[in-house]
């Protein structure tokens, strides 16, 4: 029996059209502020970067050739991913509301800390519903890059065995397979929100038909 839900946030609680489209100017921009305008383009030629640029392949080049993780890590802090006022779509509120009465409701993201609070903000998304939102790079200092360690962590508090938690994210290599080493139970989420309701519907969870969408 579930009692405990994992949700990621980008592309899991909203989804939007063209999301990460300027991501590769803006870890760009990052590295440049890091190195300067000219060891930008060395370190660009060095690390063959797939569109759109990742931040988990950025973290892990910049750690491999030594540059100060603490600077790197107040750079990202505060210049983060500004996606204007592009168009979004959030899971409803309300079906959060219902979750909590039965579920303890967690945020894990890679997303960094300043990042979170201006989105979960912006976007209208009822922090109250959740026990913790924690940001993966921010919470542990650029220490870790996987969420195995968090979701073990939140396992532990909550004194369940690993069945008894749902993990639901859009990225089978970050969201995903860290909960299935650890054997827990999940959704990969494929943009459309009436997956999600019509998972949690199937399976008992909560029943979500009012929320399904024609």
């Amino acid at each position: 029996m579930i009692k405990t839900i994992i949700f990621d946030f980008d592309d899991t609680l909203y989804t939007a059209k063209d999301n990460w489209k300027d991501i590769d100017i803006y870890w760009k921009s990052v590295i440049r502020a890091l190195v300067g305008k000219k060891e930008e383009e060395n370190f660009f030629k060095r690390h063959k970067f797939k569109s759109p640029i990742h931040s988990n392949d950025v973290i892990g080049f910049v750690r491999s050739e030594g540059y100060d993780m603490n600077k790197f890590a107040e750079i990202v802090e505060n210049n983060f991913y500004d996606r204007g006022d592009m168009k979004v779509e959030t899971m409803p509120n309300e079906f959060f509301e219902e979750l909590k009465k039965k579920y303890s409701l967690y945020i894990v993201s890679m997303g960094r800390r300043k990042y979170l609070d201006y989105y979960i903000k912006k976007y209208g998304i009822e922090e109250s519903c959740f026990k913790k939102v924690i940001s993966v790079y921010s919470d542990n200092h650029f220490t870790i890059d996987t969420k195995t360690p968090i979701y073990q962590k939140i396992m532990e508090e909550e004194k369940i065995k690993s069945k008894e938690i749902l993990v639901v994210g859009n990225s089978y290599s970050s969201d995903i397979k860290p909960a299935e080493e650890l054997k827990m139970q999940t959704l990969l989420f494929n943009g459309d929100f009436n997956q999600i309701f019509s998972y949690f519907t199937k399976n008992k969870i909560l029943d979500c038909k009012k929320y399904m969408r024609s």
